[in-house]
């Protein structure tokens, strides 16, 4: 059994190591190293903190070379094992590569074997094949996918500080955003889903819900530590994000919806959503062509249809690459089977934006003044001359409106 009387000192040692690195005292960290130490860093070779290297002066260099290839942004210490000599050391960080400017985010696991008082071997873990993409200008790593509950979601994951989870309404992907994105993710850490059925991700071939999708994306939040975040959700995403911060409210710092709706899709609707699935299960090129020109007039105004044909051509040609079956259970659940989501309302306490066009068919102002109504703490943006896109119509407009509330 292992001496009690020694668990402190390791652990005293493990974490005046730590304390140095955090305040950049390489000598203060090295005083804590055997002379004959041995550094174990597993993964690609070509990148340089990977190998095996041994004798402070080795580790000397390792340590000086850190801060030049990588920035660490945050460094989570969640967890310490001891057992006498020998301590693992659970946690989490966030780094960004100063060659290519990349995110990188891992869990990791550092083995550390102690001798006379000092540190005598280091043994990393992380995800390594993740930090050699990072040095690889030729990836796109802002484009990740990640499977939840048994669904892959493909995402975007762009910028650094507060994080803003973007989920898109239906016929649309995280593209919507981009014109949000590119200018927030200055200052956010902003990460786009497409939902299941829609963009590069799969779907459940049994169906699902809104309340499942809120679920994928709790699990994500928690589970790579992101909380609390501000969920952006449009059209159905701001239900899944009503959902979200009713059920997990300790997830969620802020709620922005836009154009959306907390009641069922109205009766007299189902008709035509039954008709829409059909011709998207079942129809020609032409007659799905002709279908996605009119839901593009349910959800744009006629003066941006007008000005922006080749936007609106480029959207229509999104919508027909579509996996037929994914994108009518998407509709089922978004419309069809969607429930009644009132009675969450009275449970979201964070603060709440909720942002809609004075034009908008699908979601019109009193059912989205319903939501502001009806929460903790929320505000009514009504956009003149818009519909049921404003990530799309008046960008600039959500945007000042996000920044404002986000301050």
């Amino acid at each position: 059994m292992t001496d009690k009387r020694k668990l402190l000192p390791t652990k005293d040692i493990i974490q005046s190591y730590f304390k140095a690195i955090a305040q950049g005292d390489i000598d203060k960290a090295l005083s804590l190293l055997t002379e004959d130490v041995v550094w174990h860093v597993d993964g690609d070779a070509n990148i340089f903190s990977i190998g095996l290297a041994s004798g402070k002066q080795q580790i000397a260099n390792w340590m000086r070379a850190f801060p030049k290839q990588l920035n660490p942004i945050a460094v989570n210490i969640n967890n310490t094992l001891i057992d006498g000599n020998e301590a693992i050391v659970l946690g989490d960080f966030r780094y960004s590569v100063n060659k290519t400017g990349h995110f990188i985010s891992s869990d990791m696991a550092i083995h550390f074997t102690l001798r006379d008082g000092k540190i005598a071997r280091y043994h990393i873990f992380e995800d390594s094949l993740l930090l050699s993409r990072s040095f690889n200008f030729t990836n796109d790593f802002t484009k990740k996918e990640i499977k939840l509950n048994g669904t892959r979601y493909a995402y975007s994951d762009r910028g650094n500080g507060p994080t803003l989870i973007f989920m898109h309404g239906l016929f649309a992907d995280r593209a919507i955003f981009e014109s949000l994105v590119t200018q927030l993710e200055k200052n956010y850490r902003c990460i786009t889903f497409d939902l299941p059925g829609h963009g590069h991700s799969d779907y459940p071939k049994q169906g699902w819900t809104l309340e499942d999708l809120a679920q994928d994306i709790a699990l994500f939040i928690s589970e790579l530590k992101l909380s609390p975040v501000t969920l952006i959700g449009q059209s159905q995403g701001g239900m899944i994000a009503i959902l979200l911060a009713a059920l997990h409210s300790s997830l969620v710092a802020n709620l922005i919806v836009i154009g959306t709706s907390a009641r069922k899709e109205y009766s007299e609707r189902l008709p035509r959503w039954q008709e829409t699935k059909h011709i998207i299960a079942k129809g020609s090129f032409d007659e799905k062509e002709q279908l996605f020109i009119r839901i593009q007039s349910l959800a744009n105004s006629s003066e941006w249809i007008n000005s922006n044909t080749e936007q609106a051509a480029n959207e229509r040609r999104l919508m027909h690459t579509y996996n037929e079956v994914g994108l009518c259970l998407a509709i089922d659940a978004a419309t069809i089977k969607r429930q009644d989501i009132r009675s969450y309302l009275p449970e979201i306490r964070v603060p709440t934006l909720v942002i809609c066009g004075d034009k908008d068919q699908a979601t019109p102002i009193e059912v989205n003044k319903e939501i502001s109504d009806n929460v903790a703490n929320g505000r009514l943006i009504v956009l003149e001359g818009v519909a049921h896109h404003p990530p799309t119509e008046a960008p600039d407009e959500v945007l000042k409106h996000i920044k404002l509330f986000l301050q």
